[in-house]
């Protein structure tokens, strides 16, 4: 498979999934470099291999990542970091329990403005809530709306901005789908948002769903209370109980 990706470097697209490597060694050659590549959905073992080969794809705007897993505290330096310029869309699937992204973030540099942020999966918030403290999201600084949905085993929150730089159509946004969510995981809920939005900066406030979700927006709205309360222009509520 190696000397196969040494031999396409014209490569725009790619797909690499093999969930029972120890390491990704496959992506290790310093003749596998991908000038043109745009969108790669990767399931490997999140190690230096797999940081210094992002690193080599200068052009890539998706990057999808499933179930990477860190094998050791230590399989990427803390110093290690790479940079993904032309990024727009990053996608996060977190899909089983053994299976750590704590530390997955902290490793990118990603771009001001432009990113549309996915992350999903019935173990998503065990994940993401182990990040203390949580990597900043440059492009989140732009947000100023915030939409919950909730219903029945599952919570989304969507947060998004204006456009930043002419020719920036869909602006940045993030979007946590939260399956399998129970009530007992609010605080959990109520924490990450708190880490990856800055609510200081929201002017407008959606929520759609059964009053039963109104723990985490109370919450929220009380982080808003006393940050920027100014700021806070618009709130809709939407009950829909009678639909579940």
């Amino acid at each position: 498979v190696q000397h196969a990706l040494t031999k396409t470097v014209n490569l725009e697209s790619l797909c690499i999934h093999d969930p029972l490597v120890a390491h990704s060694t496959v992506l290790d050659h310093e003749d596998i470099v991908y000038p043109q590549l745009r969108e790669a959905t990767l399931r490997l073992p999140w190690d230096a291999h797999l940081v210094a080969f992002l690193a080599r794809c200068p052009s890539l705007t998706h990057l999808a990542i499933i179930d990477v897993y860190l094998a050791l505290a230590a399989a990427v330096p803390a110093d290690h970091a790479v940079t993904l310029p032309s990024l727009q869309v990053l996608d996060l699937r977190i899909n089983q329990a053994m299976l750590s992204m704590r530390r997955l973030l902290q490793y990118f540099i990603l771009p001001e403005n432009g990113v549309r942020m996915r992350v999903s999966g019935p173990y998503a918030l065990r994940a993401m809530g182990g990040l203390h403290p949580f990597p900043t999201l440059p492009f989140a600084a732009g947000f100023s709306r915030l939409m919950i949905e909730g219903g029945p085993g599952r919570l989304m929150v969507h947060a998004s901005g204006p456009a930043r730089t002419k020719g920036d159509d869909a602006g940045s946004a993030l979007l946590l789908d939260l399956s399998e969510y129970r009530p007992a995981d609010q605080k959990q809920a109520v924490a990450v948002v708190r880490e990856m939005v800055p609510l200081e900066d929201i002017t407008e406030w959606t929520y759609h769903g059964p009053a039963q979700f109104d723990g985490v927006v109370a919450a929220l709205v009380q982080t808003l209370s006393s940050g920027r309360p100014h700021a806070f222009r618009t709130f809709f509520y939407i009950d829909t109980h009678a639909r579940w």
